[in-house]
């Protein structure tokens, strides 16, 4: 999966190098994102669970690993 810096280099590299006719596409499809006005919103369970996260994160109840850790353990299986 492509990082966001990743895209923005690939996305400015397509537009160095694009024509007039490709430079209209992306200015249209900028455009139309920016006019939709739509915004996800969350619903009332994904608000609820996010807030029952963030309370066991606050509580210390929340593990987290580091990718390596996770890498090595499925190694062990």
């Amino acid at each position: 999966m492509d990082t966001t810096i990743e895209l923005r280099k690939r996305v400015q590299n397509y537009i160095k190098a694009a024509d007039d006719h490709l430079l209209r596409l992306i200015e249209a499809l900028v455009v139309s994102y920016q006019e939709d006005g739509t915004e996800e919103k969350l619903t009332d369970v994904q608000k609820k669970e996010l807030d029952r996260r963030l309370q066991r994160y606050n509580e210390g109840k929340t593990v987290f690993h580091t990718w390596e850790e996770v890498e090595a353990k499925l190694d062990r299986l």
